[in-house]
């Protein structure tokens, strides 16, 4: 038999090609989320190749705390960005406010890693209370948590 390959480049910076083989291949479509449908006759099967765009952010570590004025926080505030497919996107712009503004976050833009957790150290201003943060990624609803500083 003849064997079909479809070679696929993921979006990211340290995405790596991914080869997918079939018997005999009869068929592809691609649907409006940008996933794959391809059909094997050979194998009777369709298969679908999910493109994991990102779907939802959500904070994964570091969220109500409590830190000491002037100091950085004993956990970094951990924010995951996961893609259609449920795994992780990597390459994907983060966005960290504190509100009253500037009382936290050392490192305000981040971008997620290969696993879709971008990191974000937090230094406490001399304010004590409440801060709000809010993690955003373009076109996605925002996560948020507070932290206490104390």
């Amino acid at each position: 038999f003849i064997r079909y390959s479809i070679v696929l480049t993921p979006e990211g910076s340290n995405s790596r090609p991914v080869e997918v083989a079939f018997r005999e291949l009869s068929g592809i479509a691609v649907n409006n989320d940008g996933d794959l449908y391809v059909t094997d006759a050979g194998l009777n099967t369709v298969n679908k190749l999910v493109r994991n765009v990102p779907r939802s952010v959500s904070i994964v570590g570091g969220g109500n705390k409590t830190v000491t004025a002037g100091q950085i926080a004993a956990e970094p505030l951990r924010v995951r960005v996961a893609g259609s497919a449920g795994a992780g996107v990597p390459g994907v712009t983060v966005r960290v406010t504190s509100l009253p503004s500037g009382a936290l976050i050392h490192n305000q833009i981040g971008t997620s890693d290969t696993s879709g957790t971008a990191t974000f150290q937090m230094r406490a201003g001399s304010r004590t209370g409440e801060v709000a943060l809010q993690v955003t990624v373009s076109g996605l609803t925002p996560a948020s948590t507070t932290v206490t500083v104390f």
